[in-house]
């Protein structure tokens, strides 16, 4: 498949899937690195057939935010086919389902796979570490420092009744409802 790019009139070559309400895209000479990926379950998304002068030519629009995705099928067949499977997997997506819009005002909100609270809630276990990439001179110092990707950790604790919580080396919470409970727990781990 081709991705059209926004200034320029020039269709570059993108490998695509499109699994778990998630359309993720390639370069075709790079597989392990994603160039952008549309999760309909943090975005409420629409898809249509794009009438311009070329041919095969669909995109994807984030709803509330400037944002469209341009993409040009090999031939009508497939991106008949491709409009289809979108529009399927956009209609089971909790963006659908839910006004999402905090992802889509993020800049470049594209480029990064991100995982929504609701599957956090399912998957996340007492003791799973999160790695966080922050922005700044300061976190940026502390990866070349470290040769490292990341510059941060936090751990994940689950409490018997489903609520999840994120401490964040830096003691910010991120998820999670009943804060002076677990400020408890804090002081009682740390001896404070």
């Amino acid at each position: 498949m081709l991705c059209g790019g926004r200034f320029f009139p020039y269709w570059g070559a993108r490998l695509c899937k499109l699994r778990n309400n998630k359309f993720v895209y390639y370069k075709p000479t790079n597989v392990n690195t994603i160039c952008g990926v549309l999760d309909f379950n943090l975005l409420t998304c629409a898809v249509e057939v794009h009438r311009t002068t070329e041919q095969n030519v669909f995109r994807i629009r984030v709803l509330k935010s400037p944002r469209a995705f341009v993409f040009r099928a090999a031939s009508n067949t497939d991106l008949m086919e491709w409009v289809y499977q979108i529009q399927r997997q956009i209609q089971t997506s909790d963006g659908f389902r839910t006004d999402m819009t905090a992802v889509a005002i993020q800049p470049a909100f594209w480029h990064y796979l991100r995982i929504s609270p609701a599957a956090v809630q399912q998957t996340a276990n007492t003791g799973d570490l999160v790695l966080f990439r922050s922005s700044g001179a300061m976190p940026w110092i502390l990866r070349v420092l470290m040769c490292s990707t990341t510059d941060h950790i936090g751990v994940i604790i689950k409490e018997k009744s489903g609520e999840v919580y994120l401490l964040e080396s830096r003691n910010k919470l991120v998820f999670g409802r009943d804060n002076n409970n677990l400020a408890d727990r804090e002081s009682r781990c740390t001896g404070g």
